[in-house]
């Protein structure tokens, strides 16, 4: 398992560093999600419900086990043949945590209670004189109510009472018109506040009051509650604020205030076939489809988000077809789909994504990849790229490749930024000088070199790494002022021709090289244009690797 919560900030900061080398793109990042699948431990992809209990421990239902997640680790549940300890079906549907701290666990083959201390199940079973025990045992709902009794619905309702262990049944009586509606029970869901329950059947909306143990419908209500005059009953959600979002007659998404008893519709149609709805703290509800995509529709700026679940780069969700959400108590967000969780901290989301387009690639088919990057301002970026030399626009959300350029085809390693006028571009054969008002070329730079780094000293001059051909100095208008190539054991030029990493400092009075092939690493002094060459001492026998360096960082202290 690889997925660690402990080690989150660790974790963004490689992911950060990876894709802005490998992934940017010029369509507009989205949000950046963690991934919990079967490549992670996870029983199944095909999730159904997440629970966070008391413990900490996630509790993950599935079409194929049960989860418990740590974290770091999922510990499966399946049913065990001949093991009555088991949990009784694999298909999991509903999951809560009881007043005693234990986990029940609705299944389409009944309810299981797990309990901490022994680490069993103890199951139950429903029973209805009138429908079979295979599916009255498809268990559709579970909630408890304010003293902790446990309330299960399939085609009627049950309760469990934890202290008394004894279950009561509410089923269907023709004679009765206050008893629950016949049909199977949908959507069961605890309003706190009036301490009532509310649910639906195929074709009416259910409120149910236990304390009284009477089910109102729009056969039977004693209040004028603009929920029983709608023809009929479609999926809908309590969210934290007691409004109950709902579908109206005219197909309209609206909500139906459980405390002032009144129902207003928005100006946005729902369209059929969504089989659940959920809502979020972003003011979003999230309206689910059998087939197709989740539509998220914010409810303050009466827009449909469509960028949120898109795939946008490979840490967004993992599918745009959602089938339910949680919130843990740390208001991580947690997305269930066919394709397993994407997990959504909205304190991670500095980070932002962009990709280039998939269809540039290089002459011998390889994908584009990002050797360099320059920001001309907040909202241009100049990207080197292994297929060209590509500009993005941040407010116009666009990228081009300028193709009048001569190296439009060439491999860009290095991009710096001398001034708002002048951008150094260098390529794996030679150094240019761009306009970056007109972008056009203004100087070719000679001798021909494979640049690695190009940084500035405080004295405005250039200075320009290569790969096979050591260190060159350059003024400001790009003529040459020097050139350091390796000669032996000397404090006056570079350790090595062959250079892969560097570290300008902030101050612009120093500069680091680092060297291929185990030379090391240098400091150079620009004013008195010395060179320190240091070697990495150890006892390893792969010496020259480990006297390959390819980054440096300098802290406050000199070191």
């Amino acid at each position: 398992m690889s997925l660690s919560f402990s080690n989150a900030k660790n974790f963004w900061l490689v992911l950060v560093v990876f894709l802005c080398q490998h992934y940017c793109q010029a369509q507009s990042a989205g949000s950046v999600f963690h991934h919990l699948t079967t490549a992670n431990g996870l029983s199944c992809n095909r999730v159904s419900v997440v629970m966070q209990d008391s413990r900490g421990f996630y509790w993950i239902g599935t079409e194929d086990g049960l989860n418990r997640f740590d974290g770091s680790h999922c510990k499966v549940f399946r049913n065990i043949k001949n093991d009555s300890t088991s949990i009784s079906s694999n298909v999991c549907s509903n999951i809560l945590e009881d007043a005693n701290g234990d986990i029940w666990v609705a299944t389409h083959m009944g309810l299981n209670r797990y309990d901490y201390g022994t680490g069993k199940f103890e199951r139950f079973f429903l029973h209805h004189p009138a429908v079979s025990f295979d599916r009255v045992n498809i268990i559709t709902g579970l909630q408890k109510d304010k003293l902790g009794n446990i309330w299960i619905a399939s085609t009627g309702l049950w309760q469990y009472n934890i202290y008394t262990k004894k279950i009561k049944r509410f089923i269907h009586d023709p004679n009765d018109v206050s008893s629950i509606p016949d049909g199977i029970i949908w959507n069961l869901s605890f309003n706190e506040k009036n301490n009532v329950f509310w649910m639906r059947t195929f074709d009416e909306y259910v409120m149910f009051d236990p304390v009284k143990a009477k089910f109102h419908t729009k056969n039977n209500s004693v209040d004028s509650i603009p929920l029983f005059a709608l023809k009929g009953a479609n999926p809908f959600e309590i969210d934290a604020n007691d409004n109950m979002w709902l579908t109206n007659d005219q197909g309209q998404l609206s909500n139906y205030n459980l405390i002032n008893n009144s129902l207003h519709a928005s100006s946005y149609v729902v369209a059929k076939g969504h089989f659940a709805i959920s809502s979020d703290d972003a003011s979003r509800i999230w309206i689910h489809y059998w087939f197709g995509e989740t539509v998220l529709f914010n409810t303050r700026t009466q827009k449909v988000d469509s960028f949120f679940l898109a795939d946008f780069h490979p840490q967004s969700a993992l599918s745009s077809k959602a089938r339910g959400i949680f919130k843990d108590r740390s208001g991580v967000l947690w997305i269930c789909s066919s394709e397993g969780i994407s997990i959504y901290d909205p304190n991670e989301q500095a980070v932002r994504y962009f990709l280039l387009p998939a269809e540039r690639k290089t002459s011998e088919g390889e994908k584009n990849t990002i050797y360099c990057m320059a920001e001309q301002d907040d909202n241009t970026v100049w990207l080197g790229t292994n297929t060209g030399l590509c500009i993005y626009d941040l407010l116009k959300n666009k990228f081009r490749y300028p193709a009048h350029l001569r190296f439009e085809k060439s491999i860009i390693k290095c991009l710096y930024k001398q001034n708002n006028s002048t951008l150094w571009l260098g390529t794996t054969g030679n150094i240019f000088l761009i306009d970056i008002q007109s972008e056009k070329i203004t100087k070719m730079l000679s001798p021909s070199m494979h640049t690695e780094f190009i940084t500035e000293d405080e004295q405005g001059n250039i200075w320009v790494g290569t790969w096979h051909n050591g260190l060159y100095k350059f003024s400001s208008s790009g003529q040459l002022l020097g050139y350091f190539g390796k000669e032996q054991n000397s404090a006056t030029t570079v350790a090595h021709n062959n250079m892969i990493g560097y570290r300008a400092t902030s101050s612009k009075d120093r500069l680091w090289i680092g060297y291929n092939g185990g030379y090391g690493f240098s400091h150079l002094d620009y004013k008195t244009n010395t060179f320190s060459h240091y070697k990495i001492q150890t006892n390893e026998p792969h010496f020259s690797a480990i006297n390959t360096v390819n980054c440096m960082l300098e802290e406050d202290g000199g070191n």
